[in-house]
């Protein structure tokens, strides 16, 4: 990390640097030597917790890393998503600024420690173990995972790559449900517009529990293009989604076997008559656990399927008039994985942990474009299919009470068959071009060194140094996008991107809070970036025509780019029943090598600072309650760095009483001032903006 400070405190200021530092040592030294130990706390304590996202279900106060869980089943929330309850996690974004509330599926990617770029997710997240990254995109669709259905969501910072493979370049995100026993319902109805309700079973028979889960989310939403920009054709950009999801567990005298099924359909209207998508999706996961008096051993798999469908439109500069530009009717995509691991204590200190994994990536684009005189005059169909292998062993040693070392490594394998981006001409019927591509299977090695050093009871010191890797979507690789007058072109010669990192770290646990801080350097190479090519009207190479005011960019590798930082999180109990928590972080994302005109850029979509405060009140005159401020800082939209967004600030209130032991009311304010910042910048001004302020209430009843 050399030359780290200077460049922290020229961006920063030196001031401003040594007061985080202040606060962060501050934080860790006050929850060392607090006297009474919280009953519940939204980001709880790590001492004792399991984390799953480690895949070794190891305990937090062992991993050589920045590890945040959030307790959802007691965390007070306006949010209506998932990836807004996530927004409280220092360093995690959405590729753009906006809630998945009304962002498009494809706009969706979730990213650790501002590692982005384009679209796609540069960390895994998983549900119950299972990848949720879109098997064609990269992408993650929130609105499969209603917060209602949430247990507990777990962060790891860093990379996981030596454990998970591919997309845990920044991290693991693991999100947790759970099987709650009883009858129950809840309803939330939000400024006469938003409706959401799910019903929901579970059951104990023995050693079988049986739960069930139904959910629907409907909102009109809200206009997204800002209003002095805003002409005849701009309306709400609404969306609704239905959820269904089953799970069957069976307790074995040494373990356990699970089984889930679900169910998805969502459609979405983008804020024009003519821009709109909707997703159709299943998924069934299996998981076959045995402990032993040395071990354990466990195999899983999955199969999603998914139909996905979108229309985008080409908009007149007044916004008075659009016409169709892309039609993607039908784009079915498929994963399937298979995963066995085992781990065994050997010799009383060493914990020795290998599985492999093998995964199936499918999906193909069949679109039609290029609108002339009320009728599309050419189609695309792109595809192809995707084949991951992976195998990983690790050792966890603990010489002493007060020191844990781990070793890791992971053979990570990578192949494309029948890659194909072929388009025709439709009237008269003809074929322009037939691409066909493969590559062989090529092969990653990732490994991770990292220790814990317990200094006190209190407080511990982590170190670590790891290599990660991210294959290229199918997207990526061949199918080209337009939104609005902007058009993308894809890459079939994308390489894998690769992280090389490294992290420091101090944590402290207290009887009254927490507090976590982390140092961060890595270095990405080959980072896919959408690299602008030129401007319209006119022919440019390799889009073809772009319309007046609109811009062609193609996927491209960076040489290299570099992301370094600073991550804190603190939790400090006030009194018995109130608690402030805060989050934030400083990230310096630059490219560093690449073509001349972009050396010394910052990474698009990546804000250098994020900061979170919030207060809560917990079970007090069965009165619970939470109120949230959060802070961006500016960041740039392209790649050129040409268009900037502007800093923000918003804040997010909680309320809610519990009536006996049965029901519970809830009210929820978002966006306390309705003041709305900037989400986007089009290449011809056009600013897309955020929500209004949001009221909602609501309502739940658990009859056990």
């Amino acid at each position: 990390m050399e030359n780290f400070q200077r460049t922290a405190t020229g961006g920063v200021s030196a001031w401003r640097y040594r007061a985080v530092m202040t606060f962060a040592l501050s934080a860790c030294w006050s929850s060392a030597i607090g006297a009474q130990r919280p009953d519940s706390l939204s980001v709880i304590s790590l001492e004792d917790i399991v984390i799953r996202a480690s895949r070794t279900a190891a305990p937090a106060s062992q991993l050589p890393g920045h590890v945040t869980v959030i307790d959802v089943a007691t965390h007070q929330t306006a949010a209506q998503t998932t990836d807004d309850v996530l927004r409280s996690m220092s360093s995690f974004s959405l590729f753009r600024r906006s809630s998945s509330v009304v962002a498009h599926p494809t706009s969706q990617g979730a990213n650790l420690r501002g590692i982005s770029g384009s679209g796609a997710t540069r960390t895994l997240v998983l549900l119950d173990g299972m990848p949720l990254n879109d098997p064609f995109g990269g992408w993650v669709q929130w609105a499969k995972v209603p917060v209602d259905g949430l247990q507990r969501i777990e962060g790891i910072r860093g990379g996981g790559a030596h454990l998970w493979g591919n997309y845990a370049l920044g991290g693991v995100i693991q999100l947790t449900t759970a099987v709650r026993e009883g009858v129950g319902a809840s309803a939330r109805l939000g400024d006469g517009t938003t409706h959401a309700g799910n019903l929901r079973f579970g059951r104990r028979y023995g050693r079988t529990t049986i739960g069930a889960r139904v959910g629907h989310f409907d909102t009109n939403g809200y206009p997204v293009v800002r209003g002095d920009q805003a002409g005849s054709i701009d309306e709400n950009a609404d969306s609704r989604s239905t959820t269904a999801r089953i799970r069957i567990q069976r307790q074995l005298d040494n373990g356990e076997l699970s089984l889930q099924a679900g169910g998805f359909t969502e459609s979405r209207g983008n804020g024009t008559p003519l821009t709109d998508n909707s997703t159709e999706a299943g998924f069934v996961s299996a998981r076959a656990s045995r402990k032993t008096s040395s071990g354990s051993a466990a195999a899983s798999g999955f199969v999603q399927i998914q139909r996905f469908d979108s229309r985008f439109s080409s908009q007149a500069a007044d916004r008075s008039t659009e016409s169709p530009a892309l039609d993607q009717h039908r784009v079915p995509s498929w994963a399937t994985g298979l995963s066995i691991e085992f781990s065994s204590l050997r010799a009383t200190s060493h914990l020795l942990s290998t599985g492999l994994d093998a995964r199936w990536h499918s999906g193909e684009t069949n679109e039609r474009f290029r609108y002339v005189d009320g009728e599309f005059l050419r189609s695309r169909t792109a595809g192809a299919e995707q084949q991951l292998l992976g195998v990983f062993l690790q050792d966890t040693y603990a010489p002493t009470t007060r020191l844990t070392l781990t070793a890791g490594a992971r053979l990570d394998g990578w192949r494309v068959r029948d890659g194909r981006r072929i388009e025709r001409d439709l009237s008269p019927p003809a074929v322009r071009s037939n691409e066909t591509s493969s590559r062989e299977m090529e092969w990653w090695l990732n490994p991770k060194l990292g220790l814990r050093y317990r200094i006190s009871h209190a407080v511990s010191a982590w170190a670590a140094g790891y290599r990660s890797f991210r294959a290229p979507s199918i997207n990526e690789l061949y199918r080209p996008f337009r939104v609005r007058n902007d058009i993308t072109e894809a890459n079939v010669g994308l390489e894998p991107e690769t992280l090389t990192g490294a992290d420091l770290g101090l944590e402290a646990v207290g009887t009254q809070g927490s507090a976590q801080i982390s140092l961060f350097w890595s270095r990405v190479s080959d980072l896919v970036l959408n690299r602008t090519a030129g401007a319209g009207p006119g022919q440019v190479d390799p889009c073809g025509f772009v319309p007046a005011g609109g811009v062609c960019r193609q996927r491209h590798n960076i040489d290299q780019s570099r992301f370094r930082g600073i991550e804190i999180e603190a939790s400090h109990r006030v009194w018995r029943h109130a608690a402030l928590s805060a989050s934030y972080s400083f990230l310096d994302a630059v490219i560093t090598e690449g073509t001349p005109d972009l050396e010394g850029a910052r990474v698009p979509q990546v804000p250098r600072h994020r900061l979170t405060i919030s207060g809560e009140l917990t079970r007090w005159h069965a009165w619970s309650g939470r109120l949230s401020w959060r802070f961006s800082s500016s960041q740039f939209e392209d790649d050129a760095n040409q268009r900037s967004l502007k800093r923000f600030h918003t804040a997010d209130a909680t309320l809610s009483h519990t009536l006996g032991d049965a029901l519970r009311l809830a009210l929820g304010l978002e966006n306390l001032s309705g003041r709305r910042y900037n989400v986007g910048i089009a290449s011809n001004g056009l600013v897309t903006v955020s929500a209004p302020r949001r009221i909602s209430v609501g309502v739940d009843y658990q009859l056990e």
